[in-house]
């Protein structure tokens, strides 16, 4: 890992609320994912940011 590589933000949109399965509606990551932010590196930051892309656009909306 390349020591200079700046740490992908938070993807937090401050809309907390977790559904069934624990993933946040807001920013579409899993609960531990939240928990373990800080401590995760760029690399794995990343991973969970494209991953949440991938559960953004799979997410069932509500019927309205």
């Amino acid at each position: 890992m390349n020591s200079c590589q700046e740490a992908p933000a938070s993807p937090c949109v401050n809309v907390c609320c977790l559904d069934q399965n624990n993933l946040c509606v807001g920013c579409f990551r899993t609960l531990d994912e939240i928990k373990e932010w800080r401590q995760m590196d760029p690399a794995a930051r990343t991973a969970i940011l494209l991953q949440t892309e991938r559960r953004r656009r799979h997410y069932p909306l509500a019927d309205q």
